[in-house]
């Protein structure tokens, strides 16, 4: 026969284990999503640098401004799908009201 106290440290040994294993993988995927996030940026900053040297003139002065005009065309693109969202977010919004009017009125009428 064994030892309780034997077994009760064999079980939080296993359990310490476990949660080790769990803190290793959480950290893991923190770092990968860290790392995606980076090569993101790098992307997105790799895509203003194409667009702001687009049509490159060795003058300096006018790169600055296509960058600027390129900027601001993507701005520009950016704020009208927010507004996009911003709508339709309403319209659901409205839409939900709607139904839980609909309900309440129906649980009215059948006494619930």
């Amino acid at each position: 026969m064994t030892d309780p106290y034997y077994a009760d440290i064999k079980q939080w040994k296993r359990d310490s284990d476990r949660q080790l294993n769990e803190k290793v993988a959480e950290e893991a995927k923190s770092r990968k999503k860290m790392v995606d996030e980076m090569k993101k940026m790098r992307e997105d900053i790799k895509l203003l640098k194409e667009l702001c040297m687009e049509g490159d003139e060795n003058d300096g002065f006018h790169n600055r401004h296509r960058c600027f005009d390129a900027i601001k065309e993507r701005l520009q693109g950016v704020k009208e799908e927010v507004a996009e969202d911003a709508r339709i977010r309403k319209k659901t919004e409205d839409e939900l009201k709607k139904i839980l009017e609909d309900i309440k009125l129906l649980k009215e009428l059948c006494g619930c």
